[in-house]
């Protein structure tokens, strides 16, 4: 029976519902019911189901109904038929059924889903409609209401086999977008029988067995084709699964056009809407290629618009679309939002354009560069709605799971009020542990747990898809709220009782979005070294080469003093790099542990660097009682015991190397002491037992067993470090002295390091055994065990000096004694390994977030790292400005896949332990840079991840940063050097190890570690998936099976820790994260990272990391981000130092009782004069200060400056340390070289008694006139500078004693000596360096006048001799032939040894040639004759030819050239090259013998023979 168009639009009222009612008597599932009356309901939900997409056809294409039609269900129960729609006659994998094996439906159609007897009828046809997957489709957004909740039952007729690892999960109903249900109930399959396996249906059996394959509500997909599945016919599918239910249901009524088997051509489709779920998410623009309105009639323009697209547009009718880029003079009309109208073809569609009612266009827009997209802000979709349902199952079955991977768009589903009761009762579901492995376990057992092939879950996304979830009821179920793949649920008053765990947050997205594909990871930032102090080694020099281990030092042995895991500096103090060295040969070459990265160098400097150090103050030891305790008295050995010795009370003695104390004292017996404790009587003596000698350092004023002294200072406990000593200042003669013991903890003289550290991981405290303070009953006093080996040392033990120091003799107590350690301020991140991430501002992007997971950039799906290496920590140092700045990020990254190592549980992946992020802290022995941690998850307790040294071990000391930084390194695809080579002295290799500097751009290269050689790598961040959950409460969670009979307070048999407390709220996987807030069982609230105890209000942080300290409790030291106290805070250690390493504001009054340490101190206010005042040891640097700040001098020298101060330039010295003895420096500047000391207003320098004026190098003026009445002594020399040394004396005495040599008017060009007359007296020798000048006079030498001048004419006269020296000299003057220009004749000349004739031709009779040889030809020769030399060639001759070179001259032969004769074997012959005649003599030339010539003697022979020698 056909139905017509116009009946499935024109019914009734009532038309649009379907009724289904298995119990009325007029039900049925005929082909010719429609189902639209109550008085003729359908049987089955089924066979309604597929009568909702008959009703939903229209004529044409992408116009059929949607969100038209609601299913009545009457109270009933009713079987579902869910089985997977393939034929598994041809394989056991099935075909899907195609249209062509779904005849037209007809009175003989078998639509019955039970036979007469309740047993599934596998022959009826209706199960053939169902997805390919298993389960029924609900098609075009169809709704099902039920009339009763509680009376209407539903229950599946497949349920898979849940032990055949072949059979696929699968689902009962497979939703559509925009479908509506409410008010019934899901139950198990029913007894009558179920199909188990698919492929064997008339093999039904009862359900008692495991549901957990079988989910509720699912998508239908009608995104993939489902390739992997044939056909009937033995072809892939080419369509997806709603693509072919339609296919079939068109087939089954022939009132419908048949299918053509191509779904484009078909008028019978799916709508994007039951697909699309909600609305487009990414969709990205399609690309028109034209637009017009006059697509009936060309040229007459109408109001509709036909669009043509490049590609299937995937619309329908009343699809909102955006239309963008149309151009033209009527463009406005074309652009913008609108429903489309008609959809002719799966490229064109049509809409109405702007403004219908007025004229059509005159002509058609240009459609180039324009564009059509779904319009995003829609509600033409919506999200199936699944509202007041509830599941009741024994057999675990799944509630319902929206799977992103078969939808598009906003892929979310709606759920409130579903009420999921989901047991347990298959014992195959279940395991125990056993102690050492798993066994099988059973649902009733509080210690078994699920297998994870068997986990089922309540409400479920993945793969993007979102859930709405409100007042949602979870009972018992595996997994309560999951979310996979991306996943996104937010959860809303909702409830989880029973089961195994609440939250499942696993995975994340498999593409990011847009804005998350711009960062790049640059550089690992390490922790940060602890402070060192580098000194240069000296005497050596070293050579190093890049990326070489080796340090070569120069001389070659180990004498530098440099030792393993030192670190060292290359070249400068301030060198980026230090490297740590591993070890030292025993001839001083150094290894290093990475390779060195500077440039090749030799004979450099090196520096070795020592961790700093600092004092803590601990108490004044008892200078008696230890002497006690000592091996010595003054200058000896103390004395032994000995019998029959009168002994005073108040001494001691030693014997077998222990000390004896007597508190009574009398008359030795004949016993020796021997006792090690309390006290013993010998003769009259009583001995007290004090300790082996040298063993205890007695403490000053604790002398009361109650009062135990201190052990905890600053933080540090005495006797924790690691080999501790305790150090105390003692007077060695007259000079202080350090001296020091070593500490023992258990009073042995062997120690291991674990009895120092379990001071403080054991919390002993003074008396218990293993602390090193003790009380000694017999002394009444505390005391620090110490070992006899260091403190009697002669050198620097304490016992040995207070003992044998005379000084001590009646002191009662030292100065404070005191202990050292390494002080390790660092901030929590600079204690863990980060990255440096940075995002470019060139495209759009964002900051990086909080979870996100990095991924290589640009990889299409799926995940590419072996590791989930999510965000945990931010810190944000540039902000990211937009097409300006890039935004630099340092990230703390953690790893959240570990996972169990027991193959039952090894599909689990947890992160590694977030409270475990900053290594715990031992403050008496602080790791700089900690070893890497090994997260591993427990295999016992799922969730669970404990840190560990790698044996098992828990080691909370280890880094899980430096952990998860490592696996980064070594992922394949980053490509680092370390996957490639373990070598770390290769090149780019990547060292771990802390560094020095600060985190923060400026120390970039000091502190951080490069990545690779080409700035780093591309990477992407994707959203996690989440779960969101706002006032959940959680009940009787994860007790095993999570059955009401293991987790009813009245049945559990155990009790959980608070570690499975939170693992049963929620479990986090692979990066996924859980946030919630709600209250367990007990009324504790739980907000995000907080537990609030119902009953005290005490509030505990929970997964959040803090910097835990050995021996202090984890929840002493929280993270606030900011606290607020109305009223005070009292501190009441008055030990322990309380750190602000931030800025600390005051706004009132302030009082110290006590001193105040600082750095400096600034006086003032903001908006108000200020002034800073520093402690130095040495001068300012250079660096400025604020004008006026102080320099105070940390040891001033006694009558010099105090400081300086800052006048804006300069550190200027000021201040006077001692008014007694001042010295005053002036300058300029901060030079010392000038300046002075002004006296105003009259002020004048009145020196006393028999002071004394003392000047230095500098210069005294005195302005007015100097007196002086006694003598005046100048030490050095006396500079009149303008005026006269005049005298009113007739005599004046002048430097007339003591002076020897005397030099006057050195400088003076002009000197007057006396008046024009008299006469000048010189007393000796006159010697004159200068010239002589005599006016007017002659000069005379004894009585004869040697040189006179008269008229102008100098004369020389009366010489009668002179002197070989003088003579010598004038002949050196005359020898000189240029002297002589003017000589007309020579004598006779002595040799000539150098110079340069350049007189006239020499002739021939003088030894020359007489012959001008300026000027010579080729060839020329001297040749002499009988009348002298002449220039000429060489003739040539007869047969000779002459060639004249340059300086050369060639003879050669050209007459005869050659000689040939030859006669019988003698010849002679010429060479014409080199002249050389040939004679040979042959062996014919005679009657018989041979002729031999040789240069060697003759030999051998025969008769006849001739030999020729030469």
């Amino acid at each position: 029976m056909a139905l017509t168009r116009l009946k499935n639009v024109f019914t009734s009222k009532t038309g649009r519902c379907i009724y289904v009612n298995p119990d009325d008597f007029d039900a049925s599932d005929s082909f010719d019911n429609r189902g639209n009356s109550p008085n003729r309901p359908f049987k089955s939900i089924q066979r309604a189901l597929i009568e909702s997409a008959r009703f939903s056809y229209r004529t044409g294409q992408f116009n059929d109904a949607f969100e038209s039609f609601t299913i009545v269900l009457y109270p009933s129960e009713y079987v579902l038929d869910n089985r997977p729609g393939k034929d598994y006659s041809v394989d056991n994998n099935g075909r899907a059924f195609i249209q062509n094996n779904i005849p037209i439906l007809n009175s003989s159609s078998d639509l019955e889903l039970q036979n007469p007897d309740g047993s599934p009828n596998p022959d009826n046809i209706l199960y053939k409609f169902n997805s390919v997957e298993g389960g029924i489709v609900i098609p075009r957004g169809t709704s099902l209401v039920g009339m009763d909740l509680r009376k209407t039952k539903l229950r599946p007729l497949y349920v898979p086999d849940p032990s055949s690892g072949s059979i696929e999960r699968s689902a009962i109903f497979r939703v559509t977008g925009g479908c509506y249900f409410w008010q019934f109930s899901f139950f198990d399959g029913p007894n009558t029988g179920v199909y188990t396996d698919p492929a064997q249906p008339t093999a039904s059996t009862p359900p008692t067995y495991s549901h957990h394959k079988l989910c509720c509500f699912e998508y239908a997909d009608g995104k993939n084709v489902l390739s992997s599945v044939n056909d009937t016919l033995g072809n892939a599918l080419t369509i997806t699964d709603l693509d072919l239910y339609y296919q079939k249901v068109a087939k089954a009524f022939d009132d419908i056009p048949d299918t053509t088997g191509v779904v484009s051509a078909d008028e019978f489709q799916k709508r994007v809407e039951e697909n699309r779920i909600v609305g487009p998410n990414t969709s990205g623009p399609i690309t028109i290629s034209s637009i017009v309105t006059d697509y009936i009639n060309s040229g007459v323009y109408t109001t509709t618009a036909e669009v043509t697209t490049t590609t299937p547009h995937g619309f329908s009718n009343g699809t909102p679309v955006q239309i963008e880029g149309v151009s033209g003079s009527v463009a406005s009309r074309f652009n913008g939002s609108y429903f489309i109208t008609e959809v002719p073809t799966t490229t064109t569609f049509r809409y109405i354009i702007k403004d219908p009612t007025q004229a059509a266009p005159a002509n058609n827009p240009t459609a180039t560069g324009s564009t059509v997209r779904v319009e995003i802000d829609n509600v033409d979709s919506a999200s199936p709605y699944i509202f007041n349902i509830s599941l009741r199952s024994t057999w675990g079955t799944c509630g319902m799971h929206a799977d992103g991977s078969k939808s598009t768009g906003f892929k979310s589903m709606v759920v409130a009020q579903f009420t999921g009761v989901s047991l347990q009762k298959d014992d195959n579901a279940f395991i125990k542990w056993d102690g050492s492995t798993y066994i099988a376990g059973n649902h009733t057992d509080g210690d078994s747990i699920y297998k994870p092939s068997y986990r089922n879950f309540h409400v479920k996304c993945s793969n993007d898809a979102v859930i709405q979830a409100v007042s949602v009821f979870a009972v018992g179920f595996a997994d309560h709220f999951v979310a996979l793949s991306g996943g996104d649920q937010s959860i809303t008053n909702s409830n989880s009782n029973f089961g195994s765990t609440s939250l499942r947050a696993k995975g994340f997205k498999n593409l990011p979005f847009t804005q998350d594909k711009a960062g790049k990871v640059t550089h690992i930032i390490p922790p940060k070294k602890l402070t060192r102090t580098f000194t240069e080694v000296s005497g050596y020099t070293f050579s190093a080469t890049l990326n070489n281990k080796t340090v070569t030092p120069s001389p070659l042995n180990a004498s530098h003093g440099l030792t393993a895991n030192q670190f060292i500096r290359i070249v400068a103090i301030d060198s980026t790099e230090s490297y740590q060295i591993t070890s030292v040969a025993t001839n001083g070459t150094i290894t290093l542990n990475r390779g060195y990265r500077g440039a090749n160098v030799t004979g450099t400097v090196v520096f070795g660097g020592t961790i700093d150090e600092i004092p803590v103050g601990y108490i004044a030891l008892d200078v008696q009682k230890i002497k006690y305790n000592s091996s010595r008295t003054v200058g000896t050995s103390k004395p032994t015991w000995s019998s029959s010795t009168t002994v005073s009370a108040g001494t001691s003695v030693v014997y077998n190397g222990n000390a004896y104390y007597t508190s009574i004292g009398g008359t030795t017996g004949s016993t020796a002491p021997t006792h090690v404790s309390a006290s013993v009587s010998d003769g009259g003596v009583t001995w007290s037992y004090i300790g082996a000698v040298d063993t205890r350092l007695y403490l000053y004023g604790y002398n009361s067993e109650a009062t135990k002294p201190p052990y905890k200072l600053q933080g540090y406990n005495l006797g924790a470090r690691i080999n501790d000593v305790l150090y105390v200042s003692l007077i060695n003669g007259s000079t202080p002295q350090t001296y020091y013991a070593n500490i023992t903890p258990t009073g042995n003289t062997s120690v291991n390091d674990v009895d120092f550290t379990n001071i403080t991981t054991q919390n002993f405290v003074p008396g218990d055994p293993n602390h090193p303070l003790q009380w000694d009953d017999q002394l009444s006093t505390w005391y620090v065990r110490i070992t006899a080996a260091t403190s009697s040392n002669t050198g620097y033990g304490v016992h040995y000096h207070l003992g044998n120091e005379a000084f001590y003799a009646t002191s009662l107590f030292t100065g404070a004694s005191y202990m050292m350690r390494i002080p390790d301020n660092r901030s929590s991140r600079d204690r863990t390994y980060r990255m440096r991430y940075v995002v470019d501002s060139s495209v759009l992007s964002r900051d990086p977030i909080n979870g996100y997971i990095m991924q290589p950039r640009n990889v299409a799906t799926g995940q590419s790292y072996e590791k989930v290496y999510y965000i945990y920590d931010i810190e944000k140092v540039q902000t990211l400005q937009s097409g300006a700045q890039n935004g630099i990020y340092y990230l703390t990254m953690l790893n959240g896949k570990i996972s169990p190592s027991n193959g039952n549980l090894s599909d689990f992946a947890f992160s590694q332990n977030i409270n475990n992020l900053y290594p715990q802290l031992d403050k008496d022995n602080p790791t700089e840079d900690p070893e890497l941690a090994v997260s591993v998850a427990s295999n016992t307790i799922v969730g669970l991840v404990t840190t560990t040294d790698g044996s098992g071990a828990e080691a909370l000391s280890r880094s899980i940063t430096r952990e998860v930084v490592a696996e980064y390194i070594m992922e394949q695809k980053n490509n680092y050097v370390n996957y490639n080579s373990a070598d770390s002295a290769a090149a780019n290799y990547i060292t771990l190890e802390a560094r020095d500097g600060d985190a923060e751009e400026l120390d970039l290269s000091l502190r951080m570690i490069p990545l690779n050689s080409t700035g780093g790598t591309d990477l992407e961040v994707r959203r996690p998936s989440i779960l969101r959950s706002g006032n959940h409460t959680f009940e009787y969670v994860g007790f095993g099976p999570g059955n009401y009979s293991t987790g009813l307070p009245s049945v559990q048999n155990r009790v959980l820790t608070s570690d499975e407390i939170l693992l049963a709220q929620s479990q986090k996987e692979e990066g996924g994260i859980a946030f919630y807030s709600g209250l367990n069982s007990n009324g504790d609230l739980f907000i995000g990272n907080t537990k609030i105890s119902s009953v005290t209000g005490e509030e505990e942080s929970l997964d959040t990391p803090v910097l835990s300290v050995v021996g202090e409790t984890a929840n002493l030291r929280p993270t606030f981000d900011e606290i607020i106290v109305r009223d005070k805070i009292t501190i009441e250690s008055n030990t322990l130092t309380t750190e602000f390493k931030g800025k600390f504001l005051v706004q009132g009054e302030t009082t110290v009782n006590d001193r105040i340490t600082c750095a400096d101190i600034t006086v003032g206010k903001t908006g108000e004069s200020s002034k800073n005042i520093d402690v130095v040891a040495t001068t300012p640097g250079t660096g400025s200060a604020n004008d006026g700040d102080w320099k105070l001098l940390e040891l001033p020298t006694r009558g010099t400056y105090q400081g300086w101060y800052w006048d804006g330039n300069y550190w200027v010295k000021q201040g006077l340390t001692d008014t007694g003895n001042i010295s005053i420096t002036g300058g300029s500047g901060n030079s010392d070289a000038t300046g002075d000391i002004q006296l105003k207003n009259g002020l004048g320098i009145d020196i006393q008694s028999t002071g004394t004026l003392a000047v230095g190098t500098g210069s005294t003026t005195l302005g007015g006139t100097l007196g002086v009445t006694d003598v005046a002594t100048f030490s050095n020399d006396i500079a009149v500078n303008g005026g006269d040394i005049t005298t009113n004396q007739t005599t004046f005495n002048l430097i007339n004693s003591t002076t020897t040599t005397l030099n006057l008017g050195g400088a003076a060009t002009t000197v007057s000596i006396g008046a024009s007359t008299g006469t000048t007296t010189i007393n000796n020798d006159f010697s004159l360096t200068g010239d002589l000048t005599i006016t007017g006079g002659d000069l005379t030498v004894g009585a004869t006048n040697v040189i006179s001048d008269s008229g102008g004419t100098c004369s020389l006269k009366g010489i009668d001799s002179i002197d070989a020296t003088t003579e010598a000299t004038i002949e050196s003057a005359i020898d000189t032939l240029g002297n002589l220009t003017s000589a007309s004749s020579l004598a006779t000349v002595g040799t000539i040894t150098s110079g340069s004739w350049q007189g006239s031709v020499i002739n021939r009779a003088y030894g020359g040639t007489g012959v001008d040889t300026s000027t010579i030809s080729n060839g020329q020769l001297l040749i002499g004759s009988s009348s002298g030399f002449s220039l000429a060639t060489i003739s040539a001759g007869n047969g000779i030819s002459v060639t004249n070179g340059n300086n050369s001259i060639s003879i050669a032969n050209t007459g005869v050239r050659s000689l040939a004769v030859s006669n019988q074997g003698t010849s002679v012959s010429l060479n014409s090259s080199t002249g050389v005649l040939t004679l040979t003599i042959g062996s014919g030339s005679n009657a018989y013998g041979s002729r031999t010539v040789s240069t060697n003697n003759p030999s051998g022979g025969s008769n006849g023979d001739v030999w020729y020698r030469y």
